[in-house]
């Protein structure tokens, strides 16, 4: 299992008002969620970084293809201009025409240094991953998990739910991969939460949930699917809709299918309205 710690080295990613920085944040907790699966999962974790250094966004899912992984999760904090925004959300890699969702992309993807020319070739790889389902699946569990050992220690923690993004640091992965940002720097409440050891070891333990209740119903799956197919030979399972990603009346493994206007409608408005792989400085400009 991959495990991303967001950012590092000379990419701060987003700073609270107390000086309390996303890079050193995720790290810890990143390390924490490590600790676990290692320990009750006897799972191996790689870390893309372990220390205050910074890897570049396209190497980190790549990790996971040459060590042979069969998780990707990045961990981020978030950062918003209304510092009432609070809670935390997980992304998968999908195709997205809503602005705030870009916004999160874009502010994920600046230091990849890509412009939007190439932007046609990232959304072409969205549009043949093959992990589309088993991310979504992968996202819902740990994002409920989350939000239900949050909220009984946090009134104001919110249901922000799963979204949708082009991420850079998940484009190209061959594994289901989720992108969690864990809570706003940006809000004072919950900068103060951030800081706390003990409120690391609950977003540690929520995520570990999150990704082992995953896992299990993965497992149950698979023995399912793998009984079911040699009582009946040749049985398939049924694709999804295009432009659709899999709900409870598709195949886990069905195949997925967008149409051409999806795929030009999300490149034009990424390009009008939010170029979300723009450089970094002209990220910081809006």
């Amino acid at each position: 299992m991959i495990l991303d710690p967001g950012h590092g080295g000379d990419d701060k990613g987003a700073i609270s008002r107390s000086g309390l920085k996303e890079k050193d944040l995720v790290l810890d907790v990143t390390q924490r969620l490590g600790k676990l699966i290692q320990e009750h999962l006897n799972s191996e974790v790689i870390y893309t970084r372990s220390e205050d250094t910074f890897v570049p966004l396209e190497a980190r899912p790549a990790l996971a293809k040459v060590k042979e992984a069969d998780l990707f999760v990045s961990i981020h904090a978030n950062w918003s201009a209304f510092r009432s925004a609070v809670g935390a959300e997980t992304y998968f890699l999908n195709f997205t025409n809503r602005e705030s969702w870009l916004e999160v992309a874009a502010r994920e993807n600046a230091s990849s240094g890509k412009s939007v020319h190439d932007l046609q070739n990232l959304i072409q790889k969205i549009a043949f991953s093959e992990k589309v389902n088993e991310s979504r699946a992968l996202a819902a569990s740990v994002e409920s998990s989350l939000y239900s050992s949050l909220s009984q220690n946090t009134t104001e923690e919110k249901d922000r739910g799963i979204k949708q993004a082009p991420f850079v640091v998940l484009i190209g992965s061959t594994v289901p991969s989720i992108l969690v940002e864990i809570g706003f720097l940006s809000n004072p409440k919950e900068e103060n939460l951030l800081e706390r050891s003990d409120h690391r070891q609950r977003i540690a333990d929520a995520l570990y949930r999150g990704v082992a209740q995953y896992m299990s119903r993965l497992s149950h799956f698979d023995m399912a699917k793998t009984k079911v197919t040699n009582l009946t030979p040749g049985l398939t399972f049924r694709p999804c809709p295009s432009e659709v990603v899999s709900d409870g009346d598709c195949g886990a493994r069905a195949p997925i299918g967008y149409a051409d206007a999806n795929i030009r409608e999300t490149m034009g408005k990424a390009s009008r309205s939010n170029p979300y792989l723009q450089p970094k400085a002209a990220v910081d400009r809006q």
